[in-house]
């Protein structure tokens, strides 16, 4: 089990320039256990796919729909080059 301490927390608000809704969203980032492995499928989603952050921003220009809280917080995990570097810059032990 994931310790919740070990994870940090995105957290996005604010308006997007497109919608007039208000997105109120967390995102959750943490290193796993050693002997876990993530899900790929779950009830609460039709389709899932495991890919880098770049990816995903590449696939959007395309065919690849994102809210703009993702499209945020992705922009954001994009700029780091490794996992090493971004476990170190938000302290993920």
């Amino acid at each position: 089990m994931l310790r919740r301490s070990a994870a940090k927390i995105f957290f996005s608000s604010g308006y997007a320039e497109h919608y007039a809704v208000r997105f109120d969203t967390r995102f959750y980032m943490a290193a796993l256990p050693s002997d876990q492995t993530p899900l790929h499928a779950s009830e609460e989603v039709s389709e899932s796919l495991w890919i880098t952050p770049g990816v995903a921003l590449e696939r959007q220009a395309d065919d690849f729909r994102m809210m703009p809280p993702t499209v945020a917080v992705l922009r954001s995990l994009a700029a780091y080059r490794s996992w090493e570097e971004l476990r170190s810059a938000f302290d993920l032990g």
